[in-house]
């Protein structure tokens, strides 16, 4: 039996393309009151198109392929605005300041670990190395269909005003709104 164990590692390992052999361990569930703490948070109804594939260029590598999912703010239930960075040069021109969300917005959201894959694609295919990663991935205790409530980060990218989630499926069915508005307020209140 230890045998047959052995070779189907082998065989997988031979026969199996290098993408197939990296997959992501879902490692732990963050509580729901750590979702919470998210600067922004959201009622949102998915867009349409709900998700789309963008090519991130990168030099003398494979492109890297970045999935990103579209909503439309229904509601705005928490939306804390950085302030807006000083330049580390005098001459250097300033960023402009993060716009508010307001309901109505069309809103963009990468996945949480966008830096960390971009990271694992260039250690795969820039050097042939290849890492399991360990990623946080939350469960939602109500049903998420179309509408729900995200919670998430500001996520700039090529400077325009972006979102990540907070982890992995940082989803919540919008049944939880109550208690989403008293954690909020609960937190603010400590």
């Amino acid at each position: 039996m230890k045998r047959l164990g052995i070779l189907l590692v082998f065989v997988m390992g031979v026969f199996l393309p290098r993408e197939a052999r990296v997959a992501p361990v879902f490692a732990s569930t963050p509580e729901f009151e750590k979702l919470l703490t998210a600067p922004v948070i959201l009622i949102v109804d998915p867009a349409n198109p709900p998700f789309s594939k963008v090519l991130v260029p990168m030099p003398s590598l494979p492109d890297f392929e970045k999935y990103d999912q579209h909503f439309v703010v229904v509601e705005v239930l928490r939306d804390e605005v950085p302030p807006t960075p000083v330049p580390l040069h005098p001459n250097a021109p300033a960023d402009p300041p993060m716009p508010r969300v307001k309901a109505g917005d069309a809103i963009t959201v990468h996945s949480d670990r966008l830096s960390e894959d971009i990271y694992l694609h260039e250690l795969y295919y820039g050097k042939g190395t290849s890492k399991s990663p360990l990623y946080e991935y939350y469960r939602p205790q109500l049903p998420v269909d179309g509408r729900r409530i995200v919670f998430l980060r500001r996520e700039p990218w090529e400077r325009k005003p972006e979102f990540a989630g907070v982890t992995g499926n940082a989803h919540e069915g919008v049944g939880a709104k109550e208690a989403v508005v008293a954690g909020i307020k609960r937190i603010k209140a400590e």
